[in-house]
């Protein structure tokens, strides 16, 4: 019962975090730039300084990057060179890792039935 439980688990925070990324991808991919982040400014940094951070427009430039506008994206912040690639990086290992539990899931499942 213990086991079964655990897989159970595993197998909604392997949907639920793949479900998260692909609608963060395709909030991205479909959304104009000047609608993401809801034209709200949450950067604390800029609030209390009124000076732009180092994050300062790296959603809008991730944004730009997935809807294929380099140009822009480097507009908006230039560290989107450097930072794009590590997520891309971590997003894809946390995928491949979600993909194996829930292959391994199946497989369990096929044998047991």
């Amino acid at each position: 019962m213990g086991q079964r439980f655990l897989r159970n688990r595993s197998t909604i925070a392997s949907l639920a975090s793949l479900s998260i990324i692909i609608t963060a991808f395709a909030y991205l991919r479909l959304v104009s730039i000047e609608k993401v982040g809801f034209g709200v400014d949450i950067c604390l940094f800029k609030n209390l300084t009124h000076q732009t951070c180092l994050g300062c427009g790296m959603t809008r430039a991730i944004a730009s990057c997935i809807q294929c506008d380099f140009g822009a994206a480097i507009v908006y912040n230039p560290r989107v060179i450097i930072v794009l690639p590590l997520i891309a990086w971590v997003v894809f290992k946390k995928v491949r890792d979600d993909i194996a539990i829930l292959c391994s899931i199946v497989k369990i499942n096929k044998y047991m039935v």
